[in-house]
């Protein structure tokens, strides 16, 4: 890996079958991030498979990204997939996300480590009109992705080759219109949204300008991704947070657990308490799309060898000698209600995402409404919380989680909250009750936080 380049993460999201697998598929395959061997591999199984269930064989393109025998035969994106592209100024880590709802949970965790999004929508007719719908996820992406701090997003409007569109500019603008307006709606800012219209299918407009797209004269969507304003983040010096998103058990190697630096540096040999366990391991190496790092830095997408031990999504990794993040026992958080069938109440158990954990989580207490224009208490102890309600509350986790205040660390203090599979609420963490290591039958714990 090249490290005079900025690395940036890009998560990949839209309503599934939209094309998100075949097009970065595509593009893989058109900058070189497919050896020929295993490209053959996959036509020759695509082949195969396409004469036994009668599929089309344009699914091979997906298969890069597709690796699980249930994925290709489903012909959907089941888990997060992670790939490395280059473009001229900068080095990039694709976080391709399940576009199913029934996988929104994994999505969610994958948005989470990003810090840009790619949002494909399909530009056929019905398809983009379905997924804005209150049954697609296009707005759900959209919205999650603003709500765990990513600001800037870049819009593909694929299968611009499909029947019902044939590369129309009025489709095109039409799809842009009312994606822009929407976008906006929620917080993303004009000149932070940026539209490309592509084929997956066909590779156009993804490196080089399309013939077939005469009308358009922005750039492809490799000059875009080289254009996107780097994060600035220097937080090097902070205490070690690196959450786990992935482990996979690896022949001859062992566990290998994957995840981004959000705070803090890493270096092989070095010690890590693995949070909420508690239990100390050793790493043994580190490496970034299978190259060995000697030191990895804030920002870097990483898989970690580590001593064998029971490793899951939602762990924290942090050095036991500079203070090392502790299991909370309750959080007191500011939301804002979107979408509740029902009225929040003390004793509601929704679940509840931070970072790349998650745990459903009791509201022990509904502390104070506020003034969504002046920001003013306007209620204390309310006895519910309705659609369109600001408010404090505490929140109790049911499962072990580690979680940090928005102040300490933005990336571990922003929450998403589902029910039903719907969003039903956003917030920051403004205080953790944190539990400490116990002393005989003595149980401390402490409040870390803003100050009153």
């Amino acid at each position: 890996m090249s490290k005079s380049k900025i690395h940036i993460k890009a998560a990949i999201i839209g309503n599934n079958d939209t094309g998100k697998s075949t097009l970065i598929g595509q593009l893989m395959l058109k900058t070189g991030g497919i050896d020929k061997k295993t490209w053959d591999q996959i036509t020759k199984e695509a082949n195969l498979i396409s004469e036994c269930i009668c599929c089309d064989t344009i699914y091979r393109y997906a298969w890069i990204l597709d690796t699980l025998h249930t994925e290709r035969y489903r012909n959907m994106s089941i888990n997060i997939s992670i790939r490395k592209l280059q473009t001229e100024n900068f080095y990039y880590t694709i976080i391709d996300t399940p576009g199913n709802k029934q996988f929104i949970n994994k999505s969610i965790r994958g948005i989470s480590q990003a810090d840009i999004v790619v949002l494909i929508v399909s530009s056929a007719q019905g398809e983009f009109e379905s997924s804005m719908s209150s049954w697609g996820h296009t707005k759900d992406h959209a919205f999650i992705s603003f709500s765990l701090g990513i600001r800037q997003i870049v819009v593909c409007v694929s299968k611009m080759d499909h029947q019902t569109c044939d590369w129309s500019e009025n489709r095109y603008n039409t799809i842009k219109n009312i994606l822009s307006e929407y976008l906006q709606s929620i917080g993303f800012t004009s000149e932070n949204i940026q539209f490309v219209p592509v084929s997956g299918i066909y590779g156009d407009n993804l490196l080089n300008p399309s013939l077939r797209l005469p009308w358009y004269n922005g750039p492809t969507f490799i000059e875009t991704l080289n254009k996107i304003t780097p994060p600035i983040k220097h937080y090097e010096n902070k205490p070690l947070r690196l959450p786990i998103l992935q482990t996979y058990n690896i022949n001859r190697i062992g566990v290998v657990s994957i995840g981004c630096i959000q705070t803090g540096i890493l270096k092989p040999g070095m010690m890590v308490t693995l949070a909420p366990l508690g239990i100390k391991k050793r790493i043994k190496s580190i490496e970034m799309h299978n190259e060995n790092l000697e030191v990895a830095f804030p920002g870097d997408f990483i898989g970690l060898n580590i001593d064998y031990c029971k490793i899951k999504s939602g762990m924290i990794l942090c050095d036991p000698e500079c203070d090392p993040i502790q299991e909370c026992t309750s959080f007191i958080a500011e939301i804002t209600v979107l979408n509740c069938l029902n009225r929040f109440c003390v004793g509601y158990s929704p679940l509840v995402f931070c970072h790349t954990a998650r745990s459903s989580c009791r509201f022990s207490d509904l502390l104070m409404r506020i003034n969504k224009k002046t920001g003013i208490v306007s209620e204390f102890k309310p006895s519910f919380l309705t659609n369109g309600d600001r408010a404090i509350v505490e929140l109790v986790p049911v499962r072990p989680m580690c979680v940090e205040t928005f102040i300490e660390n933005q990336n571990l203090g922003r929450i998403v909250i589902k029910d039903f599979n719907k969003i039903v609420a956003v917030g920051i963490i403004r205080e953790v009750k944190v539990k400490e290591i116990l002393i005989g039958e003595d149980r401390k714990c402490e409040i870390k936080g803003e100050e009153s």
